[in-house]
Parts: structure tokens; C-alpha cells; sequence
């Protein structure tokens, strides 16, 4: 029976001069976590800024969670940083009752592994599609690793 091998085992039998990233093997996984209770002052295309720092300048992205309530029908939310609102999830619809999203609906490859590259880090983000839903809690965690 044959044997195959991932990228990095390959870069590490062959003794290829190409690094494996740190922040990839044996990186130490750190969590963001933040939550926003919705008033009813929001409208479409608001903003929620969320962690109370900035995912670190070459931190990896891992994984993230959202939870939340059921935000009424018609109402998204995309999540992202500053820089990019929709980098994580494009706008989903969060309206059909309690719900949990995990990574991007069309799979974990469009935000796994996401880099964080620009300039000193960047605020993660939840822009709101369709107004506001009063009292609807949405929790956030997003789980990341450094270089070094």
C-alpha cells in the first residue's frame, strides 16, 4: 500500500530549504471573543466593531465561531475586519431562528488560514444587512495564531 504525504511532511523528508510557517506547526492558539446585543437604532450597512484589541499584523486565522439569535427575517450580517468586511463570512442571513456559523457557508477554505497582513493589525468587524433586530445577542470567537 502506497504512502502520500502532506505539503509539510514532504518539505520535512526532503529537507527542502523552505520554512513551514511557524504559526502553522506547533503555533499557540489564541481567542478573540466578543458579543453585541442589538438595540433597535441599527440600520443596514452599520458597523460593529468587536474584540477590544486588533488581531495581530501576521496573525493566521483558524477558525471563528458566531452565535446568535434569531435577528427577524431579511437581516445579515457579514463578518470581517476594518479592512475587509466580508473576509470571514459574506452576508448571511441570520434570520431564521437561533443559529450557529461556522466558518463560510460555502466551506472553511475561503477563511482558514486567512492572514492578517496589514499594517499593524486590523479590528474584526460585523456589518449588519436589513436594520436592526432589538435585544438579539450575537457572540463572537475567533481563533488565531502568531508567529514566533
Amino acid at each position: 500500500m502506497p504512502t502520500f504525504y502532506g505539503v509539510n511532511k514532504t518539505l520535512q523528508r526532503t529537507g527542502t530549504t523552505a520554512k513551514i510557517e511557524p504559526e502553522l506547526q506547533g503555533g499557540k492558539i489564541h481567542c478573540l471573543v466578543d458579543e453585541y446585543t442589538f438595540l433597535t437604532t441599527e440600520a443596514a450597512a452599520d458597523v460593529i466593531q468587536l474584540g477590544g484589541m486588533k488581531l495581530p499584523a501576521e496573525a493566521r486565522v483558524v477558525g471563528w465561531d458566531i452565535d446568535h439569535g434569531d435577528l427577524a427575517n431579511n437581516r445579515t450580517l457579514a463578518f470581517g475586519t476594518l479592512a475587509s468586511a466580508a473576509v470571514f463570512m459574506a452576508a448571511a442571513d441570520c434570520g431564521a431562528g437561533a443559529a450557529k456559523k461556522n466558518y463560510e457557508a460555502n466551506g472553511v477554505a475561503g477563511s482558514l488560514g486567512y492572514e492578517i497582513s496589514a499594517g499593524d493589525g486590523q479590528i474584526p468587524t460585523l456589518t449588519l444587512g436589513g436594520g436592526a433586530a432589538a435585544a438579539v445577542k450575537v457572540i463572537v470567537a475567533i481563533f488565531y495564531v502568531c508567529k514566533g
